[in-house]
């Protein structure tokens, strides 16, 4: 049975590979499964929700474009987990909300452990999630992005369509670049660079009612 051997699953270019060196059950995700999957806000933490047994708690996932609520999450058990970018905790001490996240563009790999992780990760009872970045190569590769949304694609809320008021004015617009490639080739010293930036007007409003 796998449960005595491996939980720990891999796809790569459509090919499943089982894990056979540990009791890790565990979802990784590559670059391009990173690129692919939806994200709003495109924070690529939203993309643990994907796997089985986890939850948003408290919070939910988050609307917005800041870093802080998109580690809140609840894995099989209470929220506990343990959040890395390239190995290192990424969680504020004091309330455990995300520092900072890397952009979509600039993740190699995202792994996602729900249970039986090994010692190496500690100081958490619940999941941990290990975010790779990118890193340059040989040869320069870059790339530009730009996304939109705005209220003309947005549907109207459920509040605002019971009041009989129109969609509030939204807009979105996230963008940049990414740039890698060789310092010294011969010594296989090599950079990668990321940029995004974002602008949003986001309006609110609000309807009830007031005794005359």
């Amino acid at each position: 049975e796998l449960g005595e051997v491996s939980q720990t699953v891999e796809v790569t270019a459509g090919v499943t590979l089982l894990d056979t060196q540990s009791a890790n059950r565990a979802v990784t995700l590559d670059q391009q499964a990173v690129l692919d999957l939806p994200a709003n806000t495109r924070n690529p933490f939203q993309l643990v929700h994907v796997n089985a047994g986890v939850i948003a708690v408290r919070t939910g996932i988050s609307q917005a474009t800041q870093d802080q609520n998109h580690n809140r999450f609840s894995m099989n058990r209470g929220q506990a987990g343990l959040t890395l970018v390239d190995g290192v905790p990424a969680a504020a001490v004091d309330w455990g909300g995300l520092i900072a996240s890397p952009g979509m563009d600039a993740v190699q790999e995202v792994n996602i452990a729900r249970n039986q992780f090994d010692a190496q990760f500690g100081k958490s009872d619940g999941g941990v999630v290990n975010m790779i970045t990118r890193g340059g190569s040989s040869q320069f590769h870059g790339s530009a992005f730009e996304y939109l949304r705005n209220n003309v694609l947005d549907a109207n809320s459920w509040s605002n369509n019971r009041a009989g008021l129109k969609r509030p004015a939204f807009q979105r617009h996230q963008f940049g670049a990414t740039l890698g490639g060789p310092i010294w080739n011969s010594k296989r010293l090599f950079f990668f660079f990321f940029w995004e930036g974002g602008r949003e007007a986001n309006p609110g409003s609000n309807a009830w009612n007031a005794p005359t």
